[in-house]
């Protein structure tokens, strides 16, 4: 008998309306766009932009790489979402004193879409911090992608 490993893999990365995402990857997803949009608007670089707002996280290759953290437990599980939502706060903050003047769209689509993952996926505990909400929203988001890019921002990935 061979001692060979096989893995066996039943899915396989989606894209466009058969994506799926989780709460992480949703607000990540929204707050890059965001940030390229920005970028785009202020002609900034996109790394500027995430060490002014206060969204490092965003600096790595991925949200949950930039996490780091060990996913099977839930007390880090748990820290990653408080992280990310401090962040994505602190990048609406930075973008309302900054961008004022100039929250349209596509930028108003990416900052609603953080308000609706938000309302959806989150709540706030007696003691104040942020978790996950248990079940699921009827008509929830799955996925942050915009259905048509008429604006050269939309087209950056």
């Amino acid at each position: 008998m061979s001692k060979a490993l096989r893995v066996a893999i039943d899915s396989r990365p989606l894209a466009g309306a058969g994506r799926v995402e989780d709460t992480i990857n949703l607000l990540g997803h929204a707050a890059r766009s965001i940030v390229r949009v920005v970028s785009k608007i202020t002609e900034r670089p996109p790394e500027e932009i995430c060490r002014k707002a206060g969204i490092p996280l965003l600096l790595a290759p991925s949200i949950k790489a930039g996490l780091d953290l060990d996913w099977s437990d839930p007390k880090q599980k748990a820290a990653a979402i408080q992280i990310l939502e401090r962040q994505v706060s602190s990048l609406q903050q930075w973008v309302d004193r900054h961008l004022d003047d100039v929250v349209e769209q596509p930028l108003r689509f990416y900052l609603d879409a953080v308000i609706q993952v938000r309302d959806q996926d989150l709540e706030t505990a007696e003691d104040g911090t942020v978790r996950i909400r248990q079940g699921v929203a009827p008509d929830r988001r799955v996925s942050i992608r915009r259905r048509t890019a008429t604006h050269p921002a939309l087209l950056l990935g």
